[in-house]
């Protein structure tokens, strides 16, 4: 039985934990995103019209306007707000918008579908619940990798066979462990996610 106490306690942890809610709303954002995709609302023109909005609301943003610096903040890791606000939903919707673009609908389905499981439940349940952190990234766990790479995979054999399936998803959880890096600049994992899986996944069927 869900105690009042119980509720409070899971209240505070998800009001004051902002990488608990930017994942929850990584998760919520990819799953619709993918839904959307499935049913034909999105497609490469729509996708772009979204990464257009987005940038144009990050640079909105660069106006500091404090109001609305408190609700994004919310959601957004400091560091990468003072750079580039929204900087999370901007390489998102990135990396989806070149994999549908250059993959059929199954292989880029599955590429948004990793990029929205590993990322989020690997990411959490590393945090909350990790034990053993892993070697080349100190600050993630291996437990975390592990459950998103299940959970993905359990998501994309209801539309694969088990093999591709589980591959591209301990790809992507396997890359969600790497920090990248090219001639100094930091790659987020969220454009690079959905387009190794959508890889994985073309050349596997």
């Amino acid at each position: 039985m869900v105690t009042p106490s119980i509720v409070k306690f899971l209240w505070e942890i998800f009001w004051k934990e902002t990488e608990l809610k930017r994942q929850m709303a990584h998760l919520s954002f990819g799953l619709v995103y993918a839904l959307f995709f499935s049913l034909g609302y999105i497609n490469t023109t729509v996708s772009i019209v979204m990464l257009v909005a987005t940038l144009a609301l990050a640079f909105f943003l660069k106006t500091r306007r404090s109001f609305v610096d408190r609700i994004v903040l919310l959601l957004e890791r400091e560091e990468h707000f003072w750079n580039l606000p929204l900087r999370g939903p901007i390489f998102f919707i990135l990396g989806c918008t070149i994999t549908i673009s250059f993959f059929s609908f199954i292989p880029a389905l599955a590429g948004i579908l990793v990029l929205s499981i590993t990322d989020s439940i690997g990411t959490l349940y590393g945090k909350y619940m990790g034990v053993m952190k892993i070697r080349w990234n100190p600050r993630k766990h291996m437990e975390g990798p592990i459950i998103g790479g299940v959970l993905s995979t359990v998501m994309l054999y209801s539309f694969l066979p088990l093999v591709p399936a589980a591959v591209a998803s301990f790809v992507g959880a396997f890359i969600d462990t790497l920090s990248m890096r090219v001639f100094g600049f930091e790659i987020d994992d969220n454009l690079v996610i959905p387009i190794v899986a959508a890889v994985v996944v073309k050349v596997m069927m």
